[in-house]
């Protein structure tokens, strides 16, 4: 029951977050700050001008508004300037900035994504953004999502899948470490657990064939799953025994019976 009550949670922060986001990304939000002249050097995207005013007036490039906690360069990415994007990261906005929620720029990026255009998460993982932030052990929250979690989260009904690969293939592409899935797979950090994010109440199938298939990255022998995954379950069970339990049974997604059915075929063959 707890762990129903917190995906009912989990989903109404998500649609929450989009409705209120375009009123905690306004440039006006800057105005009456030390920081309004950037705010609509940006809004202009005049590179120049925001160059002008961090030197002559010493801002602090990591300048957020007071009400939604935004960084200038949240500011510039949801609202798709792109030239002020790049231009704070070269004058050395942190790329790692984050709110008290624990929300930065590559979350930022996932979260607002618009129309699948992933030129700022390239462009913030070519500045050194964290794919694996632990933002879970630091904010202590249900909702700090590491990135790679946040696009299975976002990305798992059919017209998002696509997007969801091109996004998960730049993160995985920087992240240089085959036992990924392995982490946090145990029974006080499994929530965090790639595998378990994939199979639990998202069914993120398209995603877990990703790793696994595609990427072929280590598979622990049993994974730790709870109720929402498999219902009154609690414990250690295969992948295999998982995905063949009737409730991995999707009569009505075509595209996550096949993901599945890939996983089957390519864990029978590796053993």
């Amino acid at each position: 029951m707890k762990r129903q009550l917190y995906f009912l949670l989990l989903t109404f922060f998500i649609f929450s977050s989009c409705e209120n986001g375009a009123s905690a990304f306004r440039f006006s939000n800057f105005y009456d700050t030390p920081a309004e002249a950037i705010a609509k050097a940006i809004r202009d995207n005049d590179v120049k001008k925001i160059k002008e005013e961090l030197k002559s007036k010493k801002i602090n490039i990591n300048f957020k508004d007071k009400e939604y906690e935004v960084s200038l360069l949240a500011l510039a990415l949801v609202n798709n300037k792109k030239d002020a994007f790049k231009k704070l990261l070269e004058l050395g906005a942190n790329p790692n900035v984050e709110n008290s929620y624990c929300v930065g720029p590559l979350n930022t990026a996932i979260r607002y994504n618009s129309n699948c255009d992933v030129y700022f998460i390239k462009t913030l993982l070519e500045y050194g953004s964290k794919i694996t932030p632990e933002f879970f052990s630091k904010c202590n929250s249900y909702f700090a999502l590491d990135p790679i979690t946040e696009t299975i989260l976002y990305y798992n009904k059919e017209d998002k899948v696509n997007c969801g690969f091109k996004i998960l293939k730049l993160l995985t592409s920087k992240l240089n470490d085959p036992g990924f899935l392995l982490s946090y797979n145990d029974s006080v950090n499994y929530r965090q657990n790639i595998i378990y994010n994939c199979l639990s109440t998202n069914r993120n199938m398209s995603a877990l064939k990703y790793f696994i298939v595609d990427l072929k990255s280590k598979v622990p022998e049993k994974i730790f799953i709870d109720g929402t995954v498999l219902l009154n379950s609690h414990g250690y069970m295969s992948l295999k025994e998982i995905l063949q339990d009737k409730t991995f049974v999707f009569e009505h997604s075509e595209y996550r019976e096949k993901a599945k059915q890939e996983i089957l075929a390519y864990l029978s063959e590796k053993k």
